[in-house]
């Protein structure tokens, strides 16, 4: 179900008001603009893990093995805001970090400008940011693993946790690895995972992560290439069922906004 939907009486006005209309309201192709991710903007300590379609976890660095998500968070003295976990976190590690100010900050030699994102692997975990694709379609995903501190690291793009799409080793400061860009179909709740993995030693790990994911169109619900009656129907159902795809407007719940999101969207024949 919806975790905070708009009332049923207005919903079935909605619903019996746009069905009645769709006789007359013709097939339009899909506008050009498209839904943007961005993981760096996305970051968030009050907005739960998952976080919409990210997610901050680690895992042990064998094949196949689960992923455990993040519990806890703290923003640290010199400004940093950090998911951990308590129960596991030798010298602080794994765990993913983010400059959420507006000025830089500097600890242990390094230095995160405003809106740097960063993760850092375990000694036996690497550390793992998930993307779910919220939708069926075509996605643009393009990431840049940045060297913040002097060690060695395995990195690797992941989709649906078997399949590599890309993987690089980076050493020393400065020493970046990427830019990966790929055009990749995923149906909807299929993962990109983006991972760094010690390299056979943890210590000094921390690396920079850019991520950007876009494509899809809210509009165009049922992925037919057009925007018509057809989607209205399917993000209805989707909707009643509190589906994740539902979620239109990104923010990790499936509510009344999305339903206002999905309209203004379907209205104007674009995305």
């Amino acid at each position: 179900m919806n975790t905070y939907p708009i009332s049923w009486p207005t919903y079935r006005i909605i619903r019996s008001s746009v069905l009645a209309a769709l006789a007359v309201v013709p097939i339009c192709s899909i506008a050009s603009d498209a839904a943007i991710y961005e993981a760096a903007a996305a970051f968030s300590l009050i907005n739960g893990n998952p976080n919409g379609v990210w997610t901050y976890g680690y895992r042990l660095s064998t094949p196949a093995s689960a992923l455990t998500v993040f519990p806890n968070t703290s923003v640290q003295s010199n400004g940093l805001s950090v998911w951990f976990d308590a129960a596991y976190n030798p010298l602080g590690t794994p765990s993913f970090a983010a400059n959420l100010t507006t000025s830089p900050v500097y600890g242990a030699g390094m230095t995160w400008p405003p809106g740097r994102l960063s993760f850092h692997p375990s000694p036996i975990h690497d550390a793992v940011l998930r993307w779910t694709s919220p939708s069926r379609g075509e996605w643009d995903i393009s990431a840049l693993f940045i060297g913040m501190d002097g060690g060695t690291t395995n990195v690797s793009v992941i989709r649906g946790g078997e399949d590599v799409l890309f993987a690089a080793t980076r050493s020393g400061t400065g020493a970046n690895a990427g830019p990966f860009a790929a055009k990749v179909f995923l149906e909807v709740g299929e993962t990109v995972e983006f991972v760094v993995n010690n390299a056979g030693s943890f210590y000094s790990d921390t690396t920079g992560l850019e991520v950007v994911i876009s494509g899809g169109c809210p509009a165009d619900f049922n992925e037919d290439g057009g925007i018509d009656g057809g989607d209205v129907e399917t993000f209805f159902h989707a909707w009643e069922m509190g589906e994740y795809g539902a979620d239109v407007n990104t923010d990790g719940g499936v509510d009344g906004a999305d339903v206002g999101v999905f309209f203004a969207a379907w209205e104007n024949g674009g995305c």
